[in-house]
Parts: C-alpha cells; structure tokens; sequence
C-alpha cells in the first residue's frame, strides 16, 4: 500500500475551478495512491441565517480535528487546496502551521488557483499570514507567471514554487479544417463580473454584427 496523503479541497454549492481541479487530481492519482479526502466548507457569504453560521461551524471544527491525527504518523503528506481570503487562510491555514510546530517531518503541498493575493498591499494581516503559512510547504503550485513572480516578491522561496497551467475536463480541442470568416470561441469560467463574462457577452454581440 503506497503512503496515505491527506487530501483537503474546497467544496461548496457553487462549482468553483478550485475544487473542479482538486477533482481533477483526484481522479487522476486515486488508483495509484491512498488518498484520505476532507471536503472544506465554502462559506456563503450571501446565507444570513444563524443555523448556516453554525452548521458552517461545526463542518470546519470537524476538519480540524482531521489534524491532530497525523501527530502519531511518520512523515505525513498533506495537500490541501488552499483559499484566499482572510477567512479562509484562517480557516485553511492556522491547523496546518500549528500542525507543522509539532511535525517538522510533515511533508506539504499548497495548490493556488487564483491571483487575489497578486493585488494584497504589502504587510497587511492577511499577506503576513498568508505568507507564514506558504512558508510550511515544500512546494506550492500555481497557475502563471504573474502569480509565481509575486510570490518571489513576497518572500517565497523560487525554488518552491511550481507553475501548473489552468486545464478543464473536456479532451483537448482537435485541429480540423475551417470554413473562410468561421470563428471559434471557448470561454471558460464562472459567471462573475470580474472573470470578464460581461466583456465576452458584449464581444459576441460585435462579431454579430461584423458577420451580419
């Protein structure tokens, strides 16, 4: 039986690409290695209702004390998709340091999808917190060479950080023969305003008329 990784991914009622390429990993690792998965509770922050707040609660003290098990493990392997936000780095972020005081033979991996800490302002709480964290890995991985290079800046070992391009599930677009004007578009992404849907909406609207 191959080493056992304790596998922690976000999961919430909207798909997000974190979770889509957490998935994605596990499909693709789940029949060479144990894997031990633990879903992390999105929290919605459109929810005002208490019982939310609290159920949002308890799912996260029951991934924390995921954490206390590997104190009696050799060496464990840990790979967690982690957020961005200050809730969610402390969410995410200060079991797995408090964890790494204990175990200095744990081994880790950090995945980021994303670039909101590419905008932070320098020192504040969350950008010092978020760097302490990355600090206990030994490889982080994200999606680009803006995000890399900001992470150099703030401190990270370069060595550290691994690039894994952005993908999704389908199989990869196969070249065939085009038609003369014949345009072809693939946009992918959820629809929130700053991803850029609106711009594409308005894009489709301008090539309807270029081609009318």
């Amino acid at each position: 039986m191959s080493k056992k990784i304790y596998f922690y991914y976000p999961k919430g009622e909207r798909l997000t690409g974190q979770e889509l390429a957490s998935k994605m990993i596990v499909d693709l690792l789940d029949n060479d290695w144990n894997l031990k998965l633990y879903e992390i509770p999105a929290f919605e922050r459109s929810s005002k209702k208490s019982f939310y707040r609290f159920l949002y609660f308890m799912r996260v003290l029951k991934i924390w004390c995921s954490f206390p098990k590997m104190l009696f493990i050799r060496q464990p392997a840990v790979y967690m998709n982690m957020g961005q936000a200050l809730g969610s780095l402390l969410r995410d972020g200060i079991p797995l340091m408090i964890l790494s005081w204990f175990k200095w033979d744990m081994r880790c991996v950090i995945s980021l999808h994303g670039h909101v800490f590419t905008q932070w302002k320098e020192k504040t709480l969350t950008s010092r917190l978020f760097v302490k964290v990355l600090k206990k890995a030994d490889f982080i991985t994200v999606l680009g060479e803006v995000q890399k290079n900001k992470l150099a800046e703030m401190g990270i070992d370069n060595d550290k950080i691994i690039i894994v391009n952005n993908t999704c599930e389908v199989e990869a677009y196969k070249k065939r023969e085009r038609k003369l004007n014949e345009v072809n578009l693939l946009y992918l992404s959820n629809l929130i305003k700053s991803k850029g849907y609106c711009e594409y909406l308005e894009s489709l609207g301008i090539l309807a008329k270029q081609t009318s």
